[in-house]
């Protein structure tokens, strides 16, 4: 894959490949749609390649309400929710998705009515196999 700034090599079947991005894509919207239902009047998606950092890493970023240091921190626990009818599986899913790619997820700037930053990060030679 071309990127600005050089060339992303994925290491793994075609089919893997596939499977994940459409994964992952539909897991950001998931996020995208949290920063709506806060009250997010813009949301940012911003890709980027760090050679010196040897990552790949996409952030998005709102202007909701944000969440305070306590809600940060259990964002990405399983089953942490502040809705009525959620399961508070979104972020913790995403979290297991980004790990098993040999990435992470950072809950980065979130500060209460400042809004709210999420880091995934990734290698950009991961040379595994996703299992569905």
């Amino acid at each position: 894959m071309k990127w600005p700034g050089g060339f992303i090599r994925w290491v793994f079947p075609e089919d893997d490949l596939v499977w994940f991005v459409q994964d992952l894509s539909l897991h950001i919207l998931d996020i995208v749609e949290n920063s709506l239902a806060a009250g997010a009047r813009r949301v940012e998606i911003r890709i980027e390649e760090d050679l010196q950092k040897d990552r790949l890493t996409i952030e998005i970023m709102d202007d909701g309400c944000g969440m305070d240091e306590a809600m940060a921190k259990q964002a990405l626990d399983p089953f942490f929710t502040t809705k009525t009818n959620g399961t508070g599986l979104g972020l913790s899913i995403v979290y297991q998705l980004v790990e098993k790619a040999g990435g992470g997820i950072e809950v980065g700037r979130s500060q209460t009515g400042i809004g709210t930053l999420f880091s995934l990060f990734f290698p950009p030679s991961p040379s595994f196999s996703l299992a569905k």
